[in-house]
């Protein structure tokens, strides 16, 4: 039973959070999905999802200080529609049409330099692009990031074309344009997009408040 006026306002939040991360997410996809059905397309984007809104308002309370990993790990989840976060991810990722690669890595990620493929000294790939190209004979190694870094694959200005791996240069038009026929589905970002303003504003509060601390 809630024991505060926070938890009473947010009743029906906390009654998702008792069906547990995937469930919850699945329920708030549902509806979402049904919420969009005999909906114009136009006015998608302006239809608000009560479970989500309500959700949101107690996983992002800036009141309340909570456990960040499972803040974080809600929002994968919701973002994921109740599928896990890798099976989101992959399902993103058949739909991404840039040519470069751009994967984000963090501190004591092991990637890979090939001073073969290479045209500046700081060129890296990940360990999926180094995979997916062909080099064999090459002057590589693998490293481990120590303050993290970006995957350089498909930049032609950094690395040579030959050894830019087969997904992203698969991409390419000969114009330099992308292959972009297949489109994604309405509702593969749909979650995704209602969440992000709420994650943005979060972190201003977040900022905002450190920039008050640090001037008392």
């Amino acid at each position: 039973m809630p024991n505060s006026i926070i938890e009473l306002e947010h009743l029906n939040a906390y009654s998702l959070m008792n069906l547990g991360k995937r469930d919850a997410a699945a329920a708030i996809a549902q509806q979402l999905l049904q919420d969009n059905c005999n909906t114009d397309e136009a006015e998608v984007a302006l239809i608000r999802c009560k479970k989500l809104d309500d959700l949101l308002d107690v996983l992002l309370n800036p009141n309340q200080i909570g456990d960040l990993d499972n803040i974080l790990d809600w929002i994968y989840w919701l973002m994921a529609g109740g599928k896990t976060f890798d099976e989101f991810s992959s399902a993103v990722k058949r739909y991404d049409y840039r040519r470069t690669c751009g994967f984000v890595w963090t501190n004591n990620y092991f990637a890979y330099r090939c001073r073969t493929c290479s045209m500046t000294v700081c060129m890296a790939l990940c360990g999926d692009c180094f995979r997916r190209a062909d080099h064999t004979g090459h002057d590589f190694n693998m490293f481990r990031s120590e303050t993290g870094g970006v995957c350089d694959c498909g930049d032609t200005s950094v690395m040579k074309s030959d050894g830019i791996c087969y997904e992203h240069r698969s991409t390419n038009n000969s114009n330099g344009s992308f292959n972009s026929d297949k489109q994604s589905p309405a509702d593969l970002l749909r979650i995704a997009d209602k969440i992000m303003p709420r994650l943005m504003l979060r972190l201003l509060q977040y900022l905002r408040n450190i920039r008050i601390s640090s001037t008392y």
